[in-house]
């Protein structure tokens, strides 16, 4: 059952308030088992680019991998079939209809190395009601047990409004270097499964078109992110990244033809990952 657009400011704040003293704790262990799989996956995207011929040879998590660990179990999720421990509710328990990731930031503080057992501490650091939209922010804080932490952050969007586009274009930049990608349903169904995201937005056409409003099923952000990290490796092997902050701006179907691009703007690498209809999300390396 959805929110009515009146309980919503009302609903927000009371749950704010107790959500914010809470805290999740996620234990993990570094494999490279997962690594490899995701490994496989973003190598055949990038067949004229240098090869990592066996994760094994690297000693730390490449830029975007840390996705793959500490994720949450979901054992009580809602109708789209993703976790619902953050969601927000009103006193009576109802649910928002639609949730959507819109920004984030990774900060490498120290590398994480494979093989080490890591854990990550989540919490909600912010809430916000724009327009009947709950904007929910949370940290997510990774350390292993040889001294590695990542910081994350991740800000969610929940809605009871049925997808729309604008019907504009939005604009991308013009890159000093790009390249072509298509991703399939099985390409986003086994980074769903190596992530253990349960979403149907990835992979249920039927719920994402007539429940969700959306044109088909979707890429997921995490993935996007770590395509771009992945792909920036690739062509400056010499820079460590440390911080990436990005922003969501339209969905990315399964089979629409994209490119990943990359500009140096401001004195900065900006990456992004446009379409014939505009930038789907753009990312800066600081």
């Amino acid at each position: 059952m959805s929110l009515t657009r009146h309980s919503t400011r009302r609903m927000i704040s009371s749950w704010s308030r107790g959500i914010r003293t809470k805290s999740w704790t996620f234990e993990d262990t570094s494999t490279y088992s997962a690594a490899s799989h995701l490994s496989r996956l973003l190598e055949s995207k990038f067949p004229s680019y240098s090869k990592v011929d066996n994760i094994k040879k690297l000693r730390q998590l490449p830029p975007g991998f840390h996705f793959l660990y500490c994720n949450p179990s979901n054992i009580h999720t809602g109708e789209d079939g993703y976790d619902n421990y953050q969601s927000p509710v009103d006193e009576e328990g109802r649910h928002f209809g639609r949730r959507m990731w819109v920004r984030g930031q990774i900060e490498v503080v120290k590398a994480i190395e494979f093989q080490k057992d890591v854990s990550c501490i989540e919490h909600i650091t912010n809430v916000r009601n724009i327009q009947g939209t709950a904007f929910v922010n949370i940290s997510r804080e990774f350390s292993s047990s040889d001294g590695g932490r990542i910081s994350e952050q991740r800000t969610l969007a929940y809605t009871n409004e049925r997808y729309s586009s604008s019907g504009k274009p939005h604009e991308a930049f013009t890159a000093d270097r790009s390249h072509g990608i298509t991703l399939s349903s099985i390409d986003v169904m086994r980074y769903s499964a190596l992530t253990y995201n349960c979403h149907k937005v990835h992979y249920d056409r039927q719920y994402a078109v007539e429940t969700e409003g959306l044109p088909g099923v979707l890429v997921q952000g995490p993935l996007m992110v770590t395509l771009l990290l992945y792909w920036y490796a690739r062509i400056h092997p010499e820079v460590e990244v440390q911080r990436f902050r990005y922003r969501n701006v339209e969905p990315w179907l399964v089979d629409e033809p994209a490119a990943l691009s990359i500009a140096s703007i401001n004195g900065k690498h900006v990456l992004q990952i446009s379409s014939k209809t505009g930038q789907k999300i753009v990312g800066w390396i600081n």
